[in-house]
């Protein structure tokens, strides 16, 4: 009955959005991707498919609809750097046989930094150019919708198979859905929502299977990875080392040497890609708080940076005044610092009660956000972790007492509103 009533919305939306930008083609594609959307969910995970079927259409419905109001609401589709690059050169792709396209992506190096990107945005452009999609540049964000939508699906389900109740489960999925940068992502052309889409499965693999044929899996979708972004595919292999700890595979002793030699490879990388880090943010300053933090000496600004990641959108206003962020529809995402704070301190306070091996994932996830916040303060990258690290939340929580996360709740709210307020005025006074 829910798959049906589902199917019913995705049609008067699809119709909608034939109608409205005049293109049949355009509403018609957005079902198949819709039904499409669904089958590869349920092949990635193949667990709870009735709850993965039923989160899934909740959320592609949900983001569809988003879409489209941000859609209307502007007249120039491009959002940022990525969104001119990607589909000025995906549109090149109309002109070239498949075998040419394959090429071009992966064996003349033009895209050497991001093949699979590329591949996927050619030829998903090629192709509804050749079944007459006019409006291209909206169709080629529908597969968006699905990964988006399948995020969610798979942190939705894991909350039932982890026998949240209905309540829980349903407040839980709309702050993570709806307040979070996924719906910012589904709306824009970047290779972040790919990458946390396979990202959330790399996790979601560790956390809930302990069959050694899993393992397979995991290096297939790190592999893949690797083509979409080579940090966050690199990065996607600690996933694996993680997996193979917790299941018993190594020693402590192994672990610990494992530990020296990605301390050291961290070590390394930073003073590496330090120079490239400084020449990206001297060309990225204007005024305000990143010139400033961007004028710190070099062992200060790892902590400067990883609190103005954590903060963002700060203040709280400064995506609501962004017309390629959605305007007021970023309304929700001005909490996103709280969820954040929130989820990370009750990871610590579970493991301070209950420390097993999975701790090992939440060093990860903690040493990504400052690394990345440091190397590559974007936070639409920062942020790819979240899913993942909401999926080790969702299993620790219990752990920590009710009345310890309300007790936290209420600190993090007031302390993000009083820095929120202190800048106001500081700005204010600054502009007086």
């Amino acid at each position: 009955m829910i798959a049906l009533i589902s199917f019913l919305f995705i049609l008067v939306i699809s119709f909608i959005y034939g109608v409205y930008f005049s293109d049949p083609m355009l509403g018609n594609t957005l079902v198949i991707h819709y039904l499409l959307g669904g089958v590869i969910i349920n092949a990635l995970v193949r667990k709870n498919f009735t709850n993965l079927t039923k989160w899934y259409s909740l959320f592609f419905i949900l983001y569809s609809i988003y879409l489209f109001f941000v859609q209307i609401g502007l007249n120039k589709f491009y959002g940022n750097n990525d969104e001119v690059l990607f589909f000025a050169s995906s549109k090149d792709a109309i002109n070239y046989g498949w075998d040419k396209i394959v090429k071009i992506t992966f064996y003349k190096g033009f895209y050497s930094e991001y093949p699979a990107a590329m591949l996927l945005w050619s030829a998903i452009t090629k192709l509804g150019h050749e079944i007459g999609v006019e409006n291209l540049r909206l169709y080629s964000r529908f597969h968006l919708l699905i990964m988006g939508s399948g995020i969610m699906a798979i942190l939705c389900s894991y909350m039932e198979a982890l026998n949240y109740d209905k309540r829980r489960t349903i407040i839980y999925a709309l702050v993570f859905g709806l307040c979070t940068y996924i719906v910012y992502l589904t709306c824009n052309y970047t290779r972040d929502l790919h990458c946390m889409f396979f990202m959330t499965i790399i996790g979601y693999k560790v956390m809930t299977s302990s069959n050694i044929t899993v393992l397979c899996e995991l290096l297939l979708l790190s592999f893949i990875l690797v083509f979409f972004r080579k940090e966050n595919g690199l990065f996607a292999f600690l996933f694996i080392g993680a997996w193979i700890y917790m299941n018993g595979y190594v020693s402590k002793k192994t672990v610990a040497i494992f530990g020296v030699f990605c301390f050291l490879l961290a070590v390394s990388t930073i003073l590496l890609v330090y120079s490239q880090s400084s020449e990206w943010t001297d060309s990225h300053t204007g005024s305000g708080l990143f010139t400033q933090i961007n004028s710190l000496p070099i062992y200060l600004k790892p902590i400067a940076y990883t609190l103005f990641m954590l903060f963002q959108p700060f203040p709280f206003y400064n995506m609501m005044g962004d017309g390629h962020s959605g305007g007021l529809l970023a309304l929700p995402m001005m909490f996103l610092p709280v969820i954040i704070m929130y989820v990370f301190w009750i990871l610590y306070k579970s493991y301070r009660i209950d420390k097993n091996r999975d701790f090992f994932l939440f060093f990860i996830f903690v040493g990504y956000f400052i690394l990345v916040s440091f190397l590559a303060p974007v936070y639409r990258r920062v942020f790819l972790i979240m899913p993942s690290a909401f999926l080790l939340f969702l299993k620790r929580q219990d752990l920590v007492d009710r009345w310890i996360k309300l007790k936290a709740l209420k600190y993090i709210l007031m302390f993000w509103g009083v820095v929120n307020i202190m800048y106001i005025l500081f700005d204010l006074l600054r502009k007086s």
